[in-house]
């Protein structure tokens, strides 16, 4: 039996947690109206029901089920260096790593909104983001990209060259 690894675990975490938001939220009286998006002044420009609070952790579990499968067939993956005998198993094993870490990440950011949009709609009418609140909306996207980054450097280091192979 394979080891459990920290970012399985906290996928599964997140996966949980992305359910359990809406759940509470819901459970705890949430008002039958909420916010569901906001336009760049961080003024609410689309209401909705709580019940679309299961949209994302929808998706989440999808994703996650979807990457899940994935991961077990790193040789067909494309990598942004040249592989060979020397370092296919290493570009495997960071690939099926940041595509793990990226699982957690992304049932995170999908909990992070789920989270903003609780406190936002307990809020009512009233409710928008600050300009802060906005910005705070970009960490985990941001936090994604520095990943992913991170990642095609290790590749780049493991396979001993610079990115641009296939792979």
């Amino acid at each position: 039996m394979q080891k459990l690894k920290l970012e399985n675990i906290l996928a599964l975490a997140g996966l949980a947690a992305v359910w359990f938001i809406p759940i509470w939220a819901i459970a705890s009286g949430l008002p039958k109206q909420i916010p569901l998006h906001f336009d760049l002044g961080g003024h609410v420009n689309r209401w909705g029901s709580s019940s679309e609070l299961f949209f994302l952790p929808t998706i989440g579990l999808l994703v996650f089920c979807l990457l899940s499968v994935v991961v077990r067939f790193p040789a067909s993956f494309s990598y942004p260096v040249e592989v060979t005998p020397a370092n296919r198993a290493r570009l495997q094993e960071l690939a099926v790593s940041m595509i793990n870490w990226l699982k957690v990440e992304m049932l995170a950011m999908f909990a992070w909104i789920e989270g903003w949009t609780v406190g936002i709609a307990r809020e009512g009418e009233a409710a928008s983001l600050s300009g802060a609140s906005m910005g705070l909306m970009l960490f985990p996207a941001a936090i994604v990209v520095i990943t992913v980054i991170g990642y095609i450097v290790a590749m780049s280091s493991a396979a001993g060259a610079r990115p641009g192979g296939n792979g």
